[in-house]
């Protein structure tokens, strides 16, 4: 609960941040695209987060072999879609993704 913190005048960026965070959520419910690094950036660096969840069936024989070779296929996924930028790149990992998932699904 942050009204239960003290902040100090060294913690300006921490208010801020916390503004910016607020604003941007409140952009999003009203609808606003969310800035990308294209906006800023014509050639950004490709990044890889983990911010990918798929529902993949156990492997009763090897599920560590399975684990790993689910997450080799997830970064080539990734990598292939390099050669694509904005939401071109992100509707072709998407895709690939749902196809990856389906197929680890049974």
């Amino acid at each position: 609960d942050q009204k239960l913190e003290h902040l100090v005048p060294s913690d300006k960026g921490i208010m801020l941040y916390r503004r910016r965070l607020r604003r941007l959520c409140r952009d999003l419910e009203a609808g606003a695209r969310p800035a990308r690094i294209e906006d800023f950036w014509s050639n950004p660096v490709p990044t890889y987060g983990g911010d990918t969840v798929l529902a993949v069936a156990a492997d009763p024989a090897d599920d560590r072999r399975r684990l790993l070779e689910v997450g080799e296929r997830v970064m080539q996924i990734q990598f292939d879609a390099e050669r694509l930028a904005g939401d071109a790149r992100d509707r072709e990992v998407v895709e690939s993704l749902r196809a990856l998932e389906a197929e680890y699904a049974r």
